[in-house]
């Protein structure tokens, strides 16, 4: 049965962007924004998960950083990026089948994802932060297999990229294991190296079977090193790998080394070369297969990331909603939808703080104007007019009524003199209580 209601092309869709664009954007963010960002000729998406808020585990710190930033870093690469942290089981499953959605059509894939992780009888496995996994079969339920999300991205023929710095030290591993008696041996340290299909490779935070290190600052010390490395023009994936792998080393004093599986069968850029400068007369090299490099050196500022940093810990929820107000299709969107039902089901809905009232000006009172009667004047050079103080002096006044309708104009003036030697026009005040007339001075131009 045909389907009832408005039916768009491809090329009618394009249209309607194009004039939404057109009307809401203003003409110089319009190309600014044109000229900043690089055009990409593939479909990029990108799936980013960070637990750390762990249930029945000792908290991460860095898993939640980690996907935030990673997911900005991408964002500005030209991926279509879905977000999740701190995702109970079925979030997961929610965010996995909607990124099994986005992967149609599209020529590269990534999946990031930080947090725990463990591999049992040679499989690896993703934890959710509501995991208990007290028995090995719960694994099945309370897990995410890592084959599965491999299942999901090499339906296709594609560029796949998946990366795991996920080798912390697991206390749910120990967990499973008691519950498993004799066979814990299945269970192992960090993860399993992992075969990767045709157009694959995988990225393992340290190498299979070893524990990766959480890290003391903001972010792990692999994706602080990805972070460096990822955005760097003209570096090809497994050219930005090594630079990440002699990043981490030298960070863990050789500690932790970055480890890769892949199957690529062709090269990827993250980020385009940038082209150099030509001569007048010199030909401008072209740019790397697939990408348009930015006509403008500067980067945009990405203001939904600034804009999410400065909410992301808040327990408003109508911070949320303005964020999704602002960005409905945004990086962080999930995740704000997700917070604003936590928050309105905690109870734990702050009410928006009341609009301050803008500070009473002071009443200032402003002297009365003088009289025309006493705003008097005096021609004598050098004599001052006693109770005044001098308020402005000015030159080229040709005629001494030219003074006065300057003194009649000024609300504070109350006597005038015209200098006629160098036509000069002095205006006068009278002096507030408490004050003693001087010498006369003039005043200053």
């Amino acid at each position: 049965m045909p389907r009832r209601g408005f039916s768009a092309t491809p090329l009618s869709l394009f249209r309607i962007f194009r004039l939404l664009v057109l009307v809401l954007v203003p003409a110089p963010a319009l190309v600014a924004l044109i000229a900043a960002a690089p055009v990409y000729a593939e479909k990029r998406v990108a799936l980013v998960i960070g637990n750390g808020a762990y249930q029945h585990a000792p908290a991460l710190a860095n898993p939640r950083n980690d996907a935030e930033n990673v997911a900005a870093a991408l964002k500005r690469l030209g991926f279509d990026v879905s977000l999740g942290v701190d995702l109970d089981k079925s979030s997961t499953d929610r965010l996995l089948e909607g990124f099994e959605r986005k992967l149609d059509g599209a020529e590269v894939a990534l999946f990031f994802y930080a947090g725990h992780g463990l591999q049992v009888n040679g499989r690896n496995f993703l934890v959710p932060v509501d995991a208990k996994l007290e028995r090995e079969a719960q694994l099945n339920f309370q897990a995410v297999a890592l084959d599965l999300v491999q299942t999901l991205m090499e339906q296709t023929p594609r560029t796949n990229i998946i990366i795991l710095d996920a080798c912390r030290d697991n206390p749910l591993a120990r967990s499973l294991a008691r519950g498993m008696g004799t066979r814990s041996t299945a269970i192992g340290n960090g993860l399993a190296q992992a075969q990767g299909g045709r157009g694959t490779l995988i990225v393992y935070a340290t190498q299979p079977g070893n524990v990766a290190l959480d890290g003391q600052g903001r972010n792990s010390p692999f994706t602080a090193a990805l972070l460096e490395h990822i955005e760097t023009p003209g570096l090809e994936v497994r050219q930005v790998l090594t630079r990440v792998r002699a990043s981490v080393t030298k960070a863990t004093g050789d500690k932790q080394l970055p480890w890769e599986a892949t199957s690529l069968i062709g090269d990827f850029y993250f980020a385009p070369k940038t082209a150099p400068e030509t001569k007048p007369g010199e030909t401008k090299p072209p740019a790397p297969a697939g990408v348009t490099p930015p006509t403008s050196p500067g980067q945009s500022v990405d203001q939904e990331t600034v804009f999410w940093q400065s909410i992301r810990d808040s327990k408003n929820a109508a911070d949320f909603k303005d964020y999704l107000a602002r960005w409905p299709q945004g990086t962080f969107a999930d995740l704000a939808k997700r917070r604003i039902a936590e928050i309105e089901k905690a109870g734990d809905v702050s009410p928006p703080p009341a609009p301050k009232s803008a500070p009473e000006k002071p009443q200032v009172t402003e002297p009365a104007a003088p009289s025309k009667q006493q705003r008097t004047s005096t021609f004598e050079v050098g004599i001052f007019v006693y109770g005044e103080e001098a308020l402005s002096w000015s030159v080229s006044v040709s005629a001494a009524r030219l003074c006065q309708q300057q003194c009649i104009q000024n609300a504070r003036c109350g006597a005038w003199r015209y200098h006629s030697d160098v036509g000069g026009c002095a205006l006068f005040a009278r002096f507030k209580s408490g004050r003693r007339a001087g010498p006369a001075r003039r005043p200053p131009a």
